[in-house]
């Protein structure tokens, strides 16, 4: 009888390794079905440029590969960032400043080195601190030096071919602005002066 129990306990222990084993391998078998689909899902989102819902892919799949996984440290983030790029571009040529510039940034940080993706974020950059600006000096009471200089320079730096416009609709802006305000607040108007004067040192009308 003894001998006839332990032959069945081996024998019921062999039938629990097996289930445990088909238990594993279908459990990895559904998550190679579950990968592959994402990853196809992925694929279909990049290439719509559908960046929201790529991006909500990219971050399942992250779960279920791991964060080291070669796809999601290599492959992913630059398939991604093209879509963000391509969106980038399309906004821009539409005159959407503001989000071409956001597109832009969210590529750059899925793939900080991207030289041709930081030089479109510099160039709407340029685009977005110019329009901003030169809404600004239509309308300003006060000017704010420190922001100011920081924004002026930037176009200086990343967009010189834009600059000498720019400069002449901001001094025929702020002359009319400076002028209207010293009407009514001469203090005001003088300290807006100096300060547009600090910013545009090239301007002979300021």
């Amino acid at each position: 009888y003894h001998h006839f129990a332990n032959k069945q306990d081996l024998y019921l222990a062999a039938l629990k390794q097996a289930e445990t084993r088909i238990t594993a391998g279908r459990t990895a078998y559904e998550k190679d079905l579950r990968v592959a689909d994402l990853k196809d899902q992925f694929e279909k989102q990049t290439d719509a440029d559908r960046v929201a819902d790529a991006q909500k892919v990219f971050d399942q799949l992250k779960t279920e590969l791991g964060a080291n996984d070669p796809f999601i440290t290599d492959k992913a983030p630059g398939v991604l960032a093209k879509s963000y790029s391509r969106l980038a571009q399309k906004r821009k040529d539409s005159g959407d400043v503001e989000n071409a510039l956001k597109f832009a940034e969210a590529g750059l940080k899925l793939t900080p080195d991207d030289a041709a993706l930081a030089a479109l974020r510099d160039d709407v950059q340029v685009d977005v601190y110019i329009k901003e600006l030169t809404q600004m000096f239509k309308t300003a009471t006060a000017l704010d030096q420190t922001d100011l200089a920081a924004k002026v320079q930037r176009i200086r730096d990343k967009g010189p071919q834009r600059y000498p416009a720019f400069v002449k609709e901001a001094e025929t802006s702020l002359v009319g602005r400076i002028n209207s305000l010293a009407s009514t607040d001469r203090a005001g108007a003088i300290a807006m002066a100096k300060t547009a004067y600090s910013i545009f040192p090239e301007s002979s009308i300021l």
